[in-house]
């Protein structure tokens, strides 16, 4: 068979079955049962077809371009209409003119009635599409293109297709689910095989550890799993994330003992794990230095230096050193700060961070690590044997406040006034909580927009005093 042959075999959907019919008396099913009875192909019409099909299962391609054009114009109403554009786009496809290709296959679309049809000349325009440069366009039509009525086969198709769109378009992420999921799906390990170049293209273009995590999670029962897992270890420690690095690569020695990178992976662990060495008279002190909480930042270091004594010249040298590193604002700077405080100054233990945003990401890393860690955060993040809490929490706040107008002021009942925010939800709740295991009252709650400074309405609501329809005989004594 020609080479023609083969390219529309491995590229295009050409089965005769779903695109151009097996007979003339079963063409295109789908637009049959869509149309009135009086449309169904005629003897001459399906004669005609048939033996236009014979012409380009023989690669007599020029041939079948002149007939298709004849055909059209003799039979402008024939059920068999799409099926006769959506050939014409192939032979276009396959004589390397894909964008003469691009008009057959949209009039195809626009022609038939038949949904399961039109996703396999979806296909064959995105790839027309492909062929002639317009990769953005090619991407919209597999989009649109509905997979769940096309078989397997040529859903593979479609996804193969997608992958290499998506890797024109420096897609990376969508690239390498696209490629992940290829692998799912194909039967063997030597079709398998073939996607490992395109699978490492998507996964070297990734650079950030972000980006490769979830998709790493997502497929976890991959066949690629293990190469997954090697490429975020390998990120993570070249990011200097180095607590992410260790622990996915100790998941990917235990769970696969067979993999082709195990040995790199031993080595790039024994890596991490030499800088892992703990210096006992070492803490380190994670808070904002820079940023809009900078200030903040700096007080909280002069206190933890008070703490520590470390100016105190009336003592005797403690001998400890506090290695200070920059949380700034958000959670990423802060677990890459946490990151270099472990790995690479080796401190025994961490004072930080001060602030709630991130602290979620903060304490998580710490207790993955096994680092003990004093956070000073208002929110206590992730609970764990390595994880402490010094910040004033909203629970801890709410409950000094209750136990002191309780037990001190001898009050029983409560009104509470919140802003309408998360902090306002938490110190309500909190606070609420608080009272009642103290045996008091909560007899009344309102909240007001975050910013507001005129309370009176709020205010008169929970003094009865808004409604005065409700309380008009007291109001009037």
């Amino acid at each position: 068979m020609g080479a023609p042959m083969k390219a529309a075999r491995l590229l295009l959907f050409t089965s005769l079955a779903l695109v151009q019919g097996p007979s003339p008396a079963h063409a295109n099913e789908g637009a049959a049962r869509a149309a009135p009875a009086a449309a169904t192909p005629g003897v001459t019409d399906a004669s005609e077809y048939q033996e236009i099909q014979s012409g380009y299962a023989a690669g007599a391609y020029e041939e079948a371009l002149k007939n298709l054009t004849a055909f059209q114009k003799r039979y402008p109403e024939s059920p068999l209409l799409p099926q006769a554009r959506n050939l014409q786009g192939l032979i276009y496809v396959l004589t390397h003119k894909p964008q003469q290709a691009i008009a057959p296959f949209r009039k195809a679309i626009e022609s038939s009635q038949s949904e399961s049809f039109n996703q396999f000349v979806r296909y064959n325009l995105a790839t027309a599409l492909y062929e002639s440069g317009s990769i953005p366009e090619a991407g919209q039509v597999l989009e649109e293109t509905r997979t769940e009525l096309l078989d397997e086969d040529n859903r593979i198709k479609v996804l193969t297709l997608r992958a290499r769109v998506n890797q024109k378009q420096e897609k990376w992420a969508a690239a390498l689910r696209d490629t992940l999921d290829l692998g799912k799906r194909l039967a063997t390990s030597e079709q398998r095989q073939a996607l490992t170049p395109s699978l490492d293209q998507s996964l070297q273009a990734l650079k950030e550890v972000r980006e490769l995590q979830p998709i790493a999670q997502e497929n976890d029962d991959s066949p690629f799993a293990d190469l997954l897992l090697f490429r975020l270890g390998s990120l993570a420690a070249k990011n200097g994330q180095n607590g992410t690095a260790e622990t996915t690569l100790k998941a990917l020695l235990t769970r696969f003992p067979q993999t082709s990178r195990y040995a790199e992976a031993q080595d790039l662990l024994r890596s991490i794990q030499s800088q892992a060495v703990v210096e006992p008279r070492k803490i380190g002190v994670l808070l904002p230095l820079s940023g809009k909480f900078a200030g903040f930042g700096q007080k909280a270091l002069q206190a933890v230096s008070l703490a520590f004594r470390i100016f105190n010249s009336d003592e005797a040298d403690s001998k400890v050193s506090l290695v200070i590193e920059d949380s700034g604002e958000d959670a990423e700077t802060a677990s890459k700060a946490l990151d270099r405080l472990y790995s690479r100054h080796h401190v025994v233990a961490v004072v930080g961070p001060l602030l709630s945003k991130g602290v979620d990401a903060v304490t998580q890393k710490a207790q993955e690590l096994g680092l003990p860690l004093i956070s000073l955060a208002q929110q206590p993040g992730t609970s764990g044997d390595n994880v402490f809490q010094a910040g004033f929490t909203p629970k801890l706040q709410a409950r000094e406040i209750a136990r002191f107008a309780v037990e001190s002021r001898k009050l029983k009942r409560f009104a509470i006034l919140q802003p309408r925010d998360r902090f306002g939800e938490q110190f309500t709740q909190a606070f609420w909580d608080a009272v009642e295991s103290l045996g008091g009252e909560v007899v009344g709650v309102e909240s007001y927009p975050p910013g507001e400074t005129d309370f009176r309405q709020a205010v008169d609501k929970l003094s009865g005093l808004y409604y005065t329809e409700a309380r008009a005989p007291e109001l009037q004594a």
